[in-house]
Formats: C-alpha cells, structure tokens, sequence
C-alpha cells in the first residue's frame, strides 16, 4: 500500500467567481461559484492533503460564496470541523447547517451545494467508504455488507466529541509541520486509522446498535452465528428455526440468548436488518426502483405492515425518506 500523500496550498484575493472555479476545476472537483453577493470579489485560502485512506483540507473563505458541484461527485465520507463561521449545504431536500460547536458528516455523493459565510473557517476530513466498512466489520467482528448511514450532526461539546475534535486539529497540525520536520506518511497514515475508529464509535450511524454490542459481555458463538447468518440471508424466506439451526442452537435456546445478551428476539433483529436496508435503498438518490419493490426485496410482502414497521423505527412513513433524495 501506498502511504505516501500529496499536498495542494493556494491562496487567491479579490478574484471574480470565474477565475476561481476554473481553478477548483483544474485542481480539485468540477464546481460553479457564486459571490453571495452580485458585486462582491472572493478571496480564499485553501491548503489540501491527499493520503492513502483519504483527505484533509483546511479552508478560509473570506467573502461568502455558493460552490454548486458539477458532474459525478466524489463516493466520499466527509466530516466538517468548523472553527469560525457557518456553512450550509444542500443534499436534494434536505438542508444542513454546520457552525462552531458542531461537526457535520456528509456523504459527498449527494451533495449540491454549499453556501460559506463570509470569514469562514473550518477543517475538512474525507473518508473512503470501503475503508470505513472495512473498520466496522474489524470493531464488531461481524460481518458487515451494507454502506454506513451517518446522522449528520455531531455534537463537539461533549466528552467523546471533544476527543474527536482533538484529534482532527492534531492532524491538521500535524501536516502543518515544515517539510524538514515532518510526521512520516506511516504516522499519517495510522493517525488517519485511528480517526476512522473514533468516528465509528462517537457518532450516531446504522451500525451504532452493533458496536454498543461490542462494548458488552462478549456474545455467545451461537448468537454471532445466527447474526451472521442473518446478514448473508437478510432478504431471503427465513424462519426461526433455519436461523437456530444455522446457529447450531435449540429454537428455546437462541431466544433466550437473544433477550440476553441483544434485548430482542431473533426474528425482531432480522426485521431491523431488513429495515435498514430498505432505508438505504429509499434514501440512495441513485436507486429509481419503487417503495414496493423496494419492500420486497427487503423481504416485505404486505406493505401496509412494512409502513408501520418503517414509521415506528424511523418516524417517518417510507415515501418521505424518498422524497428527501429527489
């Protein structure tokens, strides 16, 4: 594995919107920028670092400005640490507001566009996906399929977010150092490592219930057997005595492991399974298939159940998670 890194610093004062868009297309991403306002220059400071298990940049914009994304986005995990300012982006419906006191994690793919405030400051973290499910399936020891669903907002203020705000502004100072007195890639790149761990466990995502597990009691062969083999048949005609005998496990046996140890019976964590996937696949903005058809692949055959069961675990009925991606 490469565990080198590249750098890309520039700085630019009181140029019009074109010369600066044609200067992100050229090093960066296809972008549109707009001045907030129609008669206003923008001036911007940018220092960016590719590693081998992503990117980090920081950024000042000093005039506001809108970044409207063009063309294929990047598949990217982003998480946005601000120090000064706000930002507001824009995900098909869904509008997101970062400012100081509180990270934001965006999935880059479904990004718009991004509205900077005037003097605006903050870090940037990219993550690969496949790294990250990569991460999790190592953290939980269980296997783990389906792409990592973050809740955008991240609370800075408390203990574990402290710790991950730390540790981004160590990063950042760490590829700050002179040339002469750099940290070596190697360090980079474990640095990054250990960043990809602290968000998994200090943020709110759809494998969160997973690493709570992890936390606990170690689980029990049969019940780790039976998880698995619910992963791999998630959407499949599966009964509790398949998933026991898959388990090697008595039907009365696994269940009680299952109240145990995950709070639950074993048919009630395949239907969560089956809902979180159905939730992806609602919210993937490249996914034009139907609620139903949807439903169905997720193993629902009667869709007025599978909306009260999508409703009481996620609040909201399965055409509005749709329409917030289109």
């Amino acid at each position: 594995m490469n565990r080198g890194y590249c750098s890309n610093r520039f700085h630019i004062v009181d140029a019009d919107a074109d010369e600066i868009s044609e200067h992100y297309r050229n090093t960066l991403y296809p972008v549109e920028i707009k001045p907030i306002s129609a008669f206003d220059r923008i001036s911007v400071e940018d220092r960016h670092y590719c590693l081998a298990e992503g990117s980090v940049w920081g950024g000042h914009c000093k005039n506001g400005m809108t970044v409207s994304l063009l063309g294929e986005r990047p598949d990217l995990i982003a998480l946005y640490v601000p120090t000064k300012g706000t930002m507001t982006i824009q995900t098909g419906k869904e509008t997101l507001v970062s400012q100081p006191g509180s990270g934001l994690i965006v999935d880059t793919r479904r990004l718009d566009s991004l509205t900077i405030s005037q003097d605006r400051r903050h870090i940037g973290v990219a993550f690969d996906k496949r790294r990250l499910l990569r991460t999790m399936g190592a953290l939980t020891e269980l296997p783990v399929r389906g792409p990592i669903e973050f809740l955008p907002h991240v609370d800075l203020s408390c203990a574990r977010g402290q710790q991950l705000n730390e540790l981004v502004g160590f990063l950042w100072q760490s590829l700050q150092i002179g040339e002469k007195h750099r940290t070596s890639p190697y360090f980079l790149s474990e640095l990054m490592s250990v960043l990809s761990v602290l968000l998994l466990e200090t943020t709110q995502h759809n494998y969160s219930h997973l690493l709570s597990t992890t936390q606990s009691p170690a689980l029990p062969r049969q019940v780790k057997k039976a998880i698995e083999f619910m992963h791999a048949n998630v959407a499949g005609k599966v009964s509790i005595g398949t998933i026991a005998e898959a388990s090697g496990t008595s039907i009365r046996s696994l269940q009680y492991a299952f109240q145990q140890f995950k709070d639950t019976t074993p048919l009630s964590y395949l239907k969560g399974l089956r809902l979180e996937g159905a939730r992806r696949d609602l919210k993937d903005i490249t996914n034009s298939a139907s609620v139903s058809d949807i439903a169905r692949k997720w193993g629902f055959v009667h869709m007025g159940r599978f909306a009260s069961a999508y409703f009481q675990a996620f609040g909201e009925i399965p055409s509005s998670s749709r329409d917030k991606n289109t």
